[in-house]
């Protein structure tokens, strides 16, 4: 399985942010056997608990606590949605090693927090340290960056395989 590094916290805030700004390892934390290409469920609380089944797989954690961080997160703003994208995102104690997740809902499905009304298609669900907040911020910025290329969405969209995801996905780490 594939894991970010952890930080030595030894060496002071400043110096880990400083890791984590220099160089996120996308491929790293990307878990390629957690790409979900045709997400079943029609509505937010279904999505979300496919996700979390997903990120519960590849990290351990018990997919009934991520089901509920994930809703806790959504429902105090933490996902805004934009351009048939939602990256849902928490962070957990007792782990050191960030866990991400792809899935795609070609129906796409109404969240109330998408920023446009339109339905999301496309979800980055992901999970990271407690203790480590820089991390967790420095990989949503990136998602966020690379998301942005409507050009990319689309790759997404209209790919045919997990295979054909995968070979769209493993490229982000150099999206900047």
């Amino acid at each position: 399985m594939l894991v970010m590094p952890t930080f030595n916290y030894s060496e002071g805030r400043a110096s880990a942010f400083a890791k984590a700004r220099d160089r996120l390892p996308m491929n790293d934390n990307f878990h390629l056997d957690a790409v979900i290409p045709d997400l079943k469920s029609k509505v937010k609380v279904g999505i979300l608990d496919e996700l979390a089944g997903a990120l519960s797989q590849v990290s351990n954690i018990p997919k009934e606590f991520l089901v509920q961080t994930l809703l806790e997160g959504h429902s105090n703003g933490g996902c805004p949605a934009h351009a048939g994208v939602a990256i849902p995102n928490c962070r957990v104690g007792r782990i050191s090693d960030c866990f991400i997740v792809f899935g795609r809902s070609r129906e796409g499905v109404r969240f109330e927090t998408a920023l446009d009304n339109k339905p999301v298609h496309l979800f980055f669900s992901f999970c990271s340290p407690l203790a480590a907040p820089e991390m967790h911020v420095r990989l949503l910025g990136h998602l966020s960056r690379c998301l942005k290329n409507g050009f990319f969405r689309n790759q997404l969209l209209k790919a045919e395989s997990r295979a054909e995801i995968v070979a769209l996905i493993e490229p982000m780490e150099k999206c900047y």
